[in-house]
């Protein structure tokens, strides 16, 4: 996004003549789907504020549904969903070293990136999806009704 980091990011990049880098400052819902279909991998939330801890972003579950590979830093909420090595794997949260080493063991281990992606389908489908979804809100009105 164009965040109040954003100028940090511009800066490392070119000190560090990242040419393999590409800072995506802002994509429009309606492409969204387009740009997580070419990723291999979806990363969210790796930041050490409350937020971050208690909140899940909405990418995270669109990458998911598209059946992609997730990093995401380890916290309360992402642990509540989520099984580290199986449909997702788990960075620390605030450690660039962490991350950076889970980053290339999925770019390295196809088995495991494709597993975790695989399993993180399924979670979605199981449990996030709309049919899914759909169910439980039906199991819920049911019991209301009673």
């Amino acid at each position: 996004g164009k965040g109040e980091l954003l100028p940090g990011f511009e800066k490392i990049k070119k000190e560090e003549n990242l040419q393999n880098l590409e800072l995506t400052l802002w994509v429009d819902p309606h492409e969204l789907p387009d740009v997580l279909a070419e990723s291999d991998v979806i990363m969210g939330a790796f930041g050490t504020t409350p937020k971050a801890a208690k909140a899940i972003p909405l990418k995270v579950f669109e990458g998911l549904a598209m059946g992609k590979a997730l990093l995401v830093g380890d916290s309360p909420a992402a642990r509540e969903l989520f099984t580290d090595g199986v449909n997702c794997l788990f960075a620390k949260r605030g450690d660039a070293q962490d991350l950076a080493k889970k980053i290339m063991l999925l770019k390295e281990n196809n088995d495991l990136r494709d597993s975790i992606a695989q399993s993180g389908y399924a979670l979605y489908n199981g449990v996030l999806g709309h049919e899914a979804i759909g169910h439980e809100l039906m199991a819920v009105f049911t019991e209301v009704a009673r």
